[in-house]
């Protein structure tokens, strides 16, 4: 239970051990603002499913031949940059695709 502001302690058994345990005093810990709110965000999520940071699949996200247009597209003006190459697909009803995907699939198959 967190005392107070000043010398605020917690019983972090539940989440990593006694905060105490290799101490040679059995004072309290003063704990900083930032690793107090780091355990309420622990005690509010204890119980449910981790989530990950791994990318999820979004509605924007490129079709197989929405990339492969852009690969042919790419090989087809291979002396243009690749920004002006994707307002060139825009131009020309091939893909609507913003530049930086349009980079990484025409350099991700050379």
């Amino acid at each position: 239970a967190i005392s107070s502001p000043k010398t605020a302690t917690v019983s972090a058994k539940p989440f990593a051990g006694s905060l105490t345990e290799n101490r040679k005093t059995s004072q309290p810990v003063p704990l900083s603002n930032d690793f107090r709110e780091t355990l309420d965000d622990w005690r509010r999520r204890r119980g449910s499913p981790n989530r990950h940071n791994a990318a999820i699949p979004k509605d924007g996200w490129l079709m197989d031949w929405e990339k492969q247009a852009i690969i042919a597209f790419y090989y087809d003006h291979p002396d243009q940059g690749y920004r002006r190459l994707a307002w060139m697909m825009v131009d020309a009803d091939v893909v609507a695709a913003s530049p930086t995907p349009s980079l990484r699939h025409a350099r991700a198959k050379r």
